[in-house]
């Protein structure tokens, strides 16, 4: 039991996080806050329009990011799985979790009054979780990096 909570706490954890960054706390309007004067500092001759576009692009970074954790998160739990189901089919397990998490996370956003829910972001998130799952794969099969 003690090994399951500790292969499976971190992805567990890391879910409930993504669910509160898809929370009002997190919409555009609440992140702009401290997100434009911070744009605004870095590049002081930033226009209004240049800084909308680099929020914009900073939160769909994060979906990215948020997705990429996560997969890795899985895929280290599946993979140092006892069962062998899990651990010889760690690459489908956790591209199938990230899949459906990442849509409903969406439909999740669909109920937040400020928030949205987006095709184009669950596609971004499943992006993020492969370029993670791509990552381990072929690290695992040259383990030396060379």
């Amino acid at each position: 039991m003690t090994q399951f909570l500790k292969n499976w706490t971190p992805p567990f954890l890391w879910a409930i996080l993504i669910s509160y960054f898809s929370t009002d706390t997190f919409s555009f309007a609440n992140t702009s806050s401290f997100l434009d004067p911070f744009l605004h500092w870095m590049f002081p001759g930033i226009s209004v329009e240049g800084r909308e576009w680099a929020h914009a692009g900073i939160r769909k970074l994060g979906h990215w990011t948020e997705f990429f954790i996560f997969a890795f998160l899985l895929a280290q739990a599946f993979r140092s799985s006892k069962r062998l189901t899990l651990r010889s089919r760690w690459v489908l397990w956790t591209l199938l979790i990230i899949a459906c998490y990442a849509g409903v996370d969406e439909i999740h956003q669909l109920f937040v009054p400020s928030r949205s829910g987006s095709l184009k972001d669950s596609l971004l998130d499943f992006l993020g979780g492969c370029c993670a799952v791509s990552m381990i794969f072929f690290r695992s099969k040259n383990p030396d990096g060379g």
